[in-house]
């Protein structure tokens, strides 16, 4: 019902539909009103095999998931669900979308540094700094080689200081950047980072 599969229709309706729908689609409609939801879940599978980056087959497999509340699936998808999203430019769907998987598990981050660091910067781009800092947070823990993790830690300095005023913690970061990249292309930043924020360093 929630993919639009149980809607009565007349036989000649019915008849005019079947006609304009691929042959896949047609029999994932059979296969639901047959309940056989695991043999969907299937197909979906393999489509998207050949259909990685397809972003209507990966939001026809998410709405199915969803309408059958597929949670670990759901959340199992959910990395190329969003890499997907940015690769079409997206971006706007992005955020309701990571709030939908955090509904789901509180404590949801993206797969990997670097599809946490995109993600991340489009959510403080659009007004949720908290939920860019949560995904950021820890991130020396869980991929401590990432290249990049110098310029997310001080892009967690300025949201907390910007957005939190949040002095202390915003110093912490910066520290944190100091003490354990001692590279001087990393030092200039952390430096320029202290100074736009007016934190001196002690």
């Amino acid at each position: 019902e929630a993919l639009g599969y149980a809607k009565l229709v007349s036989a000649n309706e019915e008849r005019r539909r079947r006609a304009r729908r691929p042959e896949d689609e047609r029999r994932v409609a059979v296969l639901l009103r047959e309940g056989r939801y695991e043999k969907v879940i299937s197909l979906f599978k393999t489509r998207l095999e050949k259909k990685k980056e397809d972003m209507a087959t990966n939001e026809q497999y998410e709405r199915m998931l969803e309408a059958l509340g597929r949670v670990d699936d759901q959340l199992e998808h959910a990395d190329q669900f969003l890499a997907v999203m940015l690769k079409h430019k997206q971006d706007y769907r992005v955020v309701d979308t990571v709030r939908r998987y955090l509904a789901l598990n509180a404590t949801f981050k993206p797969g990997t540094a670097q599809l946490s660091w995109d993600v991340a910067q489009i959510l403080a781009d659009n007004g949720h700094p908290k939920l860019a800092v949560n995904l950021l947070q820890d991130l020396h823990k869980r991929v401590p080689t990432w290249p990049n993790l110098p310029v997310a830690y001080l892009f967690i300095a300025r949201l907390l200081k910007k957005e939190f005023k949040l002095d202390g913690k915003a110093e912490q970061y910066i520290r944190f950047v100091e003490q354990r990249f001692r590279q001087p292309e990393v030092q200039q930043l952390a430096g320029e980072c202290r100074s736009e924020l007016g934190l001196v360093k002690t």
